[in-house]
């Protein structure tokens, strides 16, 4: 999947992006609470737990 957008979108910014097993892992939670991002991208995951993010979520599916 990523190299289908990569090579669709070969000019798009350079971003901090991790790859991890779990999505609610307390490395994420510091990762993204370091980050402090506009916009979060979680892509062929479980379910987000609501008390994994140092934010106010606005989920959309």
């Amino acid at each position: 999947m990523k190299s289908f957008y990569n090579r669709a979108y070969p000019n798009y910014p350079q971003v901090n992006i991790i790859d991890v097993e779990n999505i609610n892992s307390d490395h994420v939670y510091q990762f993204t609470k370091d980050l402090e991002p506009d916009l979060i991208i979680v892509s062929g995951t479980r379910l987000v737990k609501e008390n994994c993010s140092p934010f106010d979520l606005k989920l959309a599916f």
